[in-house]
């Protein structure tokens, strides 16, 4: 019998969501503390615009991450039985909320449903 030692999916997708929002929140961060720490403030008049590129980058890396999860998020609710236009597009603009929601929402129904077939299984006394 072969053993397969892999990360769990929801294991992988936390590590993806915690990933994603730490790009997204620190990534344009860093590049302007960077900059502004290690020049004066001749150069960073200079370099003024290549701040203004670096926010543009971390503004469309964004949107860019909001488009992938939302194509992941479309296929994911075809799966689960979900409206998945609607869980789309809670994911295009509201980006890993939604991701968060849309999982905590199949947990939720799991568990009513492990309940449902647990009360069928056990009769009431």
């Amino acid at each position: 019998m072969e053993t397969k030692t892999t990360i769990p999916k929801i294991q992988s997708l936390a590590i993806v969501l915690i990933l994603a929002f730490i790009f997204n929140i620190l990534g344009g961060s860093f590049i302007s503390l960077y900059i502004t720490n290690i020049l004066s403030p001749q150069e960073y008049s200079h370099f003024e615009l290549t701040i203004n590129y670096a926010s543009i980058i971390k503004i469309s890396l964004g949107y860019l991450l909001n488009i992938i999860l939302s194509i992941w998020i479309f296929s994911q609710s075809k799966r689960q039985n979900e409206n998945s236009i609607s869980w789309t597009a809670l994911v295009l603009f509201f980006g890993l909320i939604a991701v968060l929601l849309f999982y905590v929402s199949i947990l939720i129904k799991e568990v009513k449903r492990l309940n449902k077939n647990l009360e069928e299984k056990v009769p009431n006394t």
